[in-house]
């Protein structure tokens, strides 16, 4: 089963790449669609291809530039030029990765509740840096919800 990737597959992938709920073709769309972005923001800031690999490897994002994850996420538009996050479009993306209408139903939820970023205290403002990592967070914490037993 695909380990939890950490900004290779954006905010989609990082709320259900694990979950076994993905089939292997839908999985492999995201990582290819979600690629270009990463590849392009990290060369952006200048982040080292094994540093995202260490990051995917430990499932751990405390090392990753927030504004690498703020640029991701504003290229495929999860967080607008306001710098906040619109949970109607990754509800709207999740429906081109996700066949399975029981899954689409569960990351509209899980959508809707990360919505609650918008209400965090940031200190970037526009920038969307650090509201994107919170993001980033509170997909991980829900893609327990994807996961079929």
């Amino acid at each position: 089963m695909a380990k939890f990737t950490i900004l290779c597959l954006g905010v989609l992938a990082a709320a259900i790449s694990s979950a076994r709920a993905l089939t292997p073709e839908e999985l492999t769309k995201i990582e290819g669609d979600m690629l270009v972005h990463v590849q392009d923001c990290a060369k952006k800031f200048d982040v080292d291809e094994s540093d995202l690999k260490k990051a995917k490897e430990e499932e751990n994002i405390d090392g990753v530039d927030p504004c690498l994850i703020g640029c991701v996420f504003k290229n495929i538009k999860l967080v607008n030029d306001k710098g906040l996050y619109d949970p109607d479009v990754a509800i709207e993306s999740s429906k081109s990765y996700l066949s399975d209408d029981a899954d689409k139903a569960k990351f509209a939820e899980i959508a809707k509740d990360c919505a609650s970023v918008n209400d965090e205290s940031v200190s970037d403002g526009e920038d969307g840096c650090e509201r994107s990592k919170l993001l980033l967070v509170c997909f991980g914490k829900h893609k327990h919800l994807l996961m079929k037993e």
